[in-house]
Order: structure tokens, then sequence, then C-alpha cells
């Protein structure tokens, strides 16, 4: 499904699914315990996603650390510092990416 999608469509995903990761950690959502199903969505959506940037490639390294210490933090419990890279990466990293 992933290799039919344009990167718009791949980045509007990846966003989607940040969000809804984040939701996975909150025990008054409907997506709660639903982590690791959202984690591999975040991780499936981020690997189409660099195949098809064309600009903007010198910033994966920097968007990569900042998931791997986004899903370290969720894994080690600490969801504020979880929630808040993931606000960074939606905001700042993500939507504007080309």
């Amino acid at each position: 499904m992933t290799n039919t999608m344009n990167l718009r469509e791949l980045l509007d995903c990846l966003s989607g699914s940040l969000l809804l990761c984040v939701s996975s950690m909150n025990p008054k959502s409907m997506c709660y315990g639903l982590y690791e199903e959202k984690k591999s969505n975040v991780q499936r959506y981020w690997a189409a996603i660099k195949l098809k940037l064309k600009r903007d490639t010198d910033r994966i390294a920097l968007i990569e650390a900042l998931m791997d210490e986004m899903f370290c933090a969720f894994g080690s419990g600490d969801k504020d510092k979880g929630v808040l890279l993931a606000m960074a990466l939606y905001g700042a990293q993500i939507e504007k990416l080309r």
C-alpha cells in the first residue's frame, strides 16, 4: 500500500500515526495498549518516505534520532518526554519535508 502513495500522502499518514502513537499511551484513549502496532506504522511510513525524499535528505538522520529517542522514552515509561518528542517531530520536522 505504501508503494502506491505519493510523498504528501505518506507524510500525512506518518503525522497521523505519530498522533495515534501518542494516543496509545493515554489510558483514556481508545487506542490505549496498541503502542507496538502504532510504533510499527510510524516506522513503516517513515521507511517509505525516506525512499521518496528528493530534497531534505540531510534531515533524515535528525528525524531518525528524534524517533529513536521518542520510542526509547515511551518504552521506558517517560510518556511526557515521548509526547514532547512526537510533537516536535510532527510540527517542526515531518510537515516541512519535500
